[in-house]
């Protein structure tokens, strides 16, 4: 549904001169509106309901049904505002994990030198922490290059120009035009990053560190451009950090045994599935444990069981 350029009334918006009743198009998304709309109402009047009994934790929920007469929200905007962290996020953070663990297969010597890093800052005793990033630039390099080997968002979100505007001198673009950035295209550009088609953390470092280009606008825009780039960049780029520095400290990404024992064929790398997200359609993947000591084990485990214990009282 999200796929730009799906409904007709995209390329013909005089079709929304027609009666409702004989807009066509509108009956998909607005039966998905609908289902949305229960399901976040349903977790919002949760929220309600546990803040008023005074069980509801400090979090966005809480404050914003608290100030929602000072925002001047209704219940469905409220509701809305709610759900965009984790209906924007979650998805297309699953996406890039999805890459993550395309990459580790295909590209074992990168997953060896990310994890070489990791050991050589954290050592064995604890599990890597948001504090570590900046003492860690190649796994730093290693999540950028996931974003850009194989975006997950290739013709981002389509904008709209608010005026006329000529491009290059050459091109004229009328107001109200759809414009497509094609995010694919930049990511291959081989001026920006030599080797393109192959996944090399070091293309944002160089020998004293991350590179110039690595800390600069051009080096996100897989994130989106102007206005309308991601909200929750920052988020997500450290969640990513957490959960790939955890990963590679406690696993090998492995590829998948059949019931002989021998390893399935490795995936396709330009094997995609998606719309406005893509994502790989198969990697067969497991994870190997590197650290066998009972406490390596015992520090995966009691994070789990905290991550469990926040997660129930997020979703309130």
């Amino acid at each position: 549904m999200s796929a730009p350029g799906k409904y007709i009334v995209e390329s013909w918006p005089i079709l929304l001169k027609l009666p409702k009743f004989m807009q066509w198009f509108r009956r998909e998304p607005l039966a998905q509106r609908a289902r949305d709309t229960e399901l976040y109402m349903n977790l919002m009047e949760s929220a309600r309901t546990r803040l008023a009994r005074g069980e509801a934790p400090p979090s966005v929920a809480s404050r914003t049904l608290e100030k929602q007469p000072t925002f001047g929200l209704t219940d469905v905007e409220a509701a809305y505002a709610l759900s965009a962290p984790f209906a924007a996020g979650v998805g297309t953070t699953l996406a890039v994990l999805d890459v993550f663990f395309l990459a580790m297969l295909h590209y074992p010597e990168v997953m060896q030198k990310a994890q070489a890093e990791i050991d050589s800052v954290v050592g064995e005793g604890r599990l890597p922490e948001f504090e570590d990033a900046d003492s860690l630039p190649y796994v730093k390099a290693l999540i950028k290059e996931t974003l850009r080997w194989k975006p997950i968002t290739p013709h981002a979100v389509p904008h709209s120009v608010i005026a006329d505007d000529v491009y290059e001198d050459k091109y004229f673009i009328p107001r109200g035009s759809t414009v497509i950035a094609n995010v694919y295209s930049m990511s291959k550009d081989e001026e920006a990053f030599p080797s393109a088609n192959e996944f090399k953390p070091e293309k944002y470092l160089n020998d004293n560190g991350p590179s110039s280009s690595s800390s600069s606008s051009s080096s996100m825009f897989f994130f989106g451009f102007g206005r309308r780039i991601c909200p929750g960049m920052h988020i997500a780029q450290n969640s990513l950090f957490i959960v790939i520095v955890r990963i590679l400290w406690a696993y090998n990404v492995v590829l998948q045994k059949d019931a002989g024992g021998h390893a399935v064929p490795m995936p396709d790398v330009d094997d995609l599935v998606g719309g406005l997200v893509v994502r790989p359609r198969n990697v067969p993947f497991y994870l190997e444990d590197r650290r066998r000591g009972t406490s390596a084990a015992g520090l995966v485990r009691e994070e789990g069981r905290k991550a469990e214990e926040e997660v129930k009282s997020f979703m309130i």
